[in-house]
């Protein structure tokens, strides 16, 4: 079963997607609390990236048309996965 190009660069720019809500959601949380470095913008490109692999990694683990479902768990895979790599990497960096 082939992937196609245009599906994966698309399954990428939806995790993204995710990863921006997420992104958003954690700059208003930092800058409500008072924090003085609410944005980090190497942090913010990191975690888009990020958001992007996890995007791709979508498409090759479900190879299925694009639904209205499908693009919405995508974005959910963007948000959590992100979530759940940049925890791991924090872990690992506090040992």
């Amino acid at each position: 079963m082939e992937i196609e190009p245009l599906k994966i660069v698309i399954c990428g720019s939806i995790g993204i997607a995710g990863q921006l809500i997420r992104s958003v959601l954690g700059c208003y949380k930092a800058y409500c609390s008072g924090e003085q470095n609410w944005f980090d913008l190497t942090k913010f490109l990191l975690s888009l990236m990020i958001g992007f692999l996890v995007g791709i990694m979508y498409s090759f683990l479900f190879n299925s048309e694009l639904t209205k479902t499908n693009i919405i768990s995508v974005m959910s895979f963007g948000y959590a996965g992100t979530d759940w790599i940049e925890g791991a990497l924090t872990v690992t960096k506090k040992i």
